[in-house]
């Protein structure tokens, strides 16, 4: 990650979500903004989040990017039986125990590990 937590705001995401290809609609962005209006009882909009959160989705999407970036060099993908099992591990669970598909930011760090240390490209 090249950004320092200092640099990270709304306009430094956002060029990464376009990088990606994604935009603030992305599920998996929509997702995060309403849990994070859930637990601090908030209305954060995408424009006045608080810095701390433009960090944490930053990293994400860095971990994500990294992590396609090596799925892709190895010839795998995010479908592959291992990615699928990680999630089904380690993602947050619904009130009847089946995984979301989403991920701690520490997971998302176990993956990104992961998926280095297994996808050797050759």
């Amino acid at each position: 990650m090249t950004q320092t937590q200092a640099q990270v705001n709304y306009r430094t995401v956002n060029d990464k979500l376009v990088e990606l290809g994604w935009d603030w609609s992305h599920p998996r962005i929509v997702a995060y903004i309403s849990d994070l209006n859930l637990r601090h009882k908030a209305k954060y909009s995408i424009s006045k989040l608080p810095s701390k959160h433009y960090h944490r989705l930053f990293r994400c999407l860095d971990l994500y990017e990294q992590i396609d970036k090596t799925l892709k060099a190895c010839n795998a993908s995010w479908s592959d039986a291992a990615i699928v099992d990680f999630f089904a591990r380690y993602s947050e669970k619904d009130i009847n125990g089946n995984s979301t598909n989403r991920l701690k930011v520490c997971n998302w760090i176990a993956l990104e590990q992961f998926v280095r240390h297994s996808c050797i490209p050759f």
